[in-house]
């Protein structure tokens, strides 16, 4: 997961990750949580 420091450094070097990717790894990390954290917590 990217913090604001690295992917601040990333875009100095021109690396940044696309908004595409970073929409991406958003819906990813979206689906873990869904899967690891209680279903009562989303009731």
């Amino acid at each position: 997961m990217f913090n604001k420091r690295t992917a601040q450094t990333m875009q100095l070097e021109d690396q940044a990750a696309s908004k595409k990717r970073i929409e991406a790894a958003f819906n990813e990390r979206t689906e873990e949580l869904k899967k690891e954290v209680p279903k009562m917590l989303w009731d």
